[in-house]
């Protein structure tokens, strides 16, 4: 336990001497690189023109990334037969995964089912859970009686020691700063992070491929920080494919409004679902394509945002005159 404690605390350390850099101020246009400023903590403040970076892996991934998927789809078949052009891979994943769900909803259709939406949270906080609820609510009265909605605690229900302590742990960090602190770095650093959801995936990707095939989601909507990383690593290995391409749509939505934590954010989802504009920048600096990133707020019960009932209405079920 005190080795373990040691190796953290050096990982950390050292995340905070070598890295701590952050990009701020940053705006996306499609095919476009943005201007970003740099600021390195602990130094003398620095700026930089976004366009003159050539060793910051970040856009250099995006310009690289770019000329790749033109190579790797110049040419996808819609369902049609036809052909259809595709400006980058994040297209394509999007377009393949509007397929799938369209053809999915054609199969309820005529088998007279509901198209299945799994919604991955922890009870960590109520905001999870409150969110699941509302975006259910508003499924129920946009597409009445064709979706069923599924709410799981999958870190709780689905998954060993200690990530079935989830709750807990979050419970005594929330009293606790300096381990909350501890907690959020090593789980910010990417080594540390790395390492953890390696770990974790060995102890866990077998009881999450259980889960999915238990409750077999046409589309999986996660709602939670932790339910990015293992949940896709166990769609991938479900897979058909022999390239194991993920086949279940998967879509992330951020319910942290000021600020949010890396984990949150995963380049190989379908769409992140972003309340802020300070939140959509956050994705922006890990690397989430800007065709991915939508900005719409966060999810509310319908009484905020459906139109009210009638004032003879409202008197009569208030019994007022």
């Amino acid at each position: 336990m005190i080795e373990l404690l040691v190796v953290n605390l050096a990982s950390l350390a050292g995340g905070l001497w070598f890295t701590s850099w952050k990009g701020s101020e940053q705006v996306l246009e499609e095919n476009v690189i943005p201007n970003v400023s740099f600021v390195r903590r602990h130094t003398k403040m620095r700026f930089y023109e976004g366009r003159r970076i050539r060793s910051c892996s970040l856009f250099r991934y995006r310009r690289k990334s770019k000329s790749k998927a033109k190579a790797r789809i110049d040419l996808a078949k819609n369902s049609d037969g036809n052909g259809e052009q595709f400006d980058d891979y994040d297209s394509a994943i999007n377009n393949r995964s509007r397929k799938v769900i369209a053809g999915r909803l054609r199969d309820a259709d005529r088998k007279d089912e509901k198209i299945k939406v799994l919604f991955l949270i922890s009870d960590t906080g109520g905001g999870h859970r409150a969110s699941a609820q509302a975006l259910d609510s508003a499924f129920n009265i946009l597409y009445p009686n064709r979706i069923k909605i599924e709410v799981i605690d999958i870190l709780t229900e689905h998954s060993n020691w200690p990530m079935n302590s989830s709750v807990s742990a979050y419970q005594y960090a929330a009293k606790n700063p300096i381990v909350w602190r501890i907690m959020y770095e090593i789980a910010r650093f990417p080594l540390s992070r790395h390492l953890s959801n390696e770990i974790m995936g060995l102890q866990n990707c077998g009881m999450f491929i259980d889960a999915f095939e238990k409750h077999a989601p046409d589309f999986v909507v996660s709602i939670h920080p932790l339910t990015q990383n293992l949940p896709l690593k166990a769609l991938r290995a479900m897979s058909s494919d022999r390239d194991k391409k993920r086949e279940v749509p998967f879509v992330t939505i951020v319910t942290d409004l000021g600020s949010a934590h890396p984990t949150w954010f995963d380049k190989s989802v379908d769409k992140v679902f972003v309340p802020s504009e300070s939140v959509m920048n956050v994705a922006f600096s890990v690397g989430v394509h800007g065709n991915k990133i939508k900005n719409f707020g966060l999810p509310i019960r319908p009484e905020f945002w459906s139109d009210p009932k009638p004032k003879d209405q409202l008197r009569k079920e208030l019994n007022m005159k």
